[in-house]
């Protein structure tokens, strides 16, 4: 025999002998098929199939804002989700192929990091734990949208029409260097009572922020630091566009089961075009604001936002904002939306209205229930 047909002779005893050491019937490891969003109340996937070797399989879904990787929860309770359609944890596989089909008691939190912890027990009784891959549970784009008629307001004193758009991209944040885009985009337009008269108010602005979070999500107290840019325009204020670019820091702290209290400040620079050709106004500005939502248990959603804005560079240019909503849902993705805002601006020109308060009752579709 040749070197070469000695050295494939070696070669192949030795594969042989590798594959019988191998274990029989090696576990295989629960997979997630599909990325979970935050509408999702069900996850699916594969694990291991029921043989004659494995006598339990058992799985548990596990949810974690901190921690990407996917340790065995079977034995945390603070991580593993309750599954209704079986009334227990855990989940008990018994399908030849080892397809899973996991119900849960609520959606998703977007943000979370899911995995699936899998149990087996062996006929010889030897127990073994594995996870998969842990996924991160995703936002839809559109939050909601609002169709409403606004009420009398302190400017024009006539009905009109309110369109308004929520919307989100990226993930809610976990850690520095992850960030969420939000943006909130509304228009308001009013129109005289009498027949063919003149629309005399239009009113719309947006945001889009950036914000990264410090510290592990979840815990009663939230950072978030990062910019936010906003564009408004009211023509009986007489503004014909206002942007406004800054950056800031938020602060939420828990307040309870039902209520937290949002805390935001930071500095701005402001770009005013008004309705007048004598005044162009470049600002310096510092932001105070909070946010107080409160959800009971009935689902019922109230919040109550405002914020200050003083000029350090111009006096009489300071500005106030304030918004009160309650969100009344009648089904799993539709509610009565009752809103009141004011926008109050110092430097509106003469003739214009400095203050702007409106009401405004509507429906809302959620796309998160």
């Amino acid at each position: 025999m040749n070197s070469r047909h000695f050295s494939s002779a070696v070669a192949l005893q030795a594969l042989v002998g590798w594959v019988f050491l191998l274990p029989l019937g090696a576990q295989t490891a629960p997979v997630i098929d599909a990325r979970p969003s935050s509408l999702d109340k069900t996850i699916s996937g594969h694990a291991q199939p029921m043989t004659s070797e494995y006598t339990s399989v058992s799985l548990y879904l596990c949810v974690s804002f901190s921690a990407p990787v996917a340790p065995d929860c079977s034995a945390d309770s603070s991580r593993k989700q309750k599954l209704p359609n079986i009334g227990v944890n855990p989940f008990l596989s018994t399908d030849p192929n080892g397809v899973f089909t996991l119900s849960l008691a609520a959606a998703l939190p977007p943000g979370a990091f899911v995995w699936v912890t899998q149990v087996t027990v062996t006929t010889s009784g030897t127990r073994a734990t594995l996870s998969s891959t842990s996924v991160r549970v995703y936002a839809p784009l559109l939050r909601s949208a609002t169709l409403s008629v606004s009420g009398t307001d302190s400017a024009s004193r006539d009905a009109g029409g309110k369109a308004a758009l929520d919307l989100q991209s990226g993930q809610v944040t976990q850690k520095p260097g992850e960030m969420t885009f939000t943006s909130n985009i509304a228009y308001d337009d009013k129109w005289k009572s009498s027949k063919f008269s003149a629309n005399i108010t239009q009113n719309y602005g947006g945001t889009l922020s950036n914000q990264w979070q410090i510290g592990a999500r979840g815990r009663r107290t939230q950072v978030d630091v990062g910019p936010e840019g906003t564009a408004y325009h009211n023509n009986t204020q007489g503004i014909r566009v206002e942007q406004s670019y800054g950056a800031g820091i938020v602060e939420t702290v828990g307040l309870g089961a039902h209520s937290s209290l949002e805390l935001s400040q930071g500095p701005r620079a402001i770009l005013d075009t008004l309705y007048s050709t004598s005044q162009q106004a470049d600002l310096a500005a510092f932001t105070l604001g909070m946010q107080l939502p409160y959800e009971p248990a009935s689902g019922v959603r109230i919040s109550l936002q405002a914020s200050w804005t003083p000029v350090f560079n111009q006096s009489k240019a300071w500005s106030a904002n304030g918004r009160f909503s309650l969100d009344a849902p009648f089904s799993k993705h539709w509610s009565f939306d009752l809103t009141v805002e004011e926008d109050y601006h110092e430097i509106a020109p003469k003739t214009f209205n400095k203050n702007y308060l409106a009401p405004s009752v509507g429906i809302k579709f959620k796309t998160t229930p």
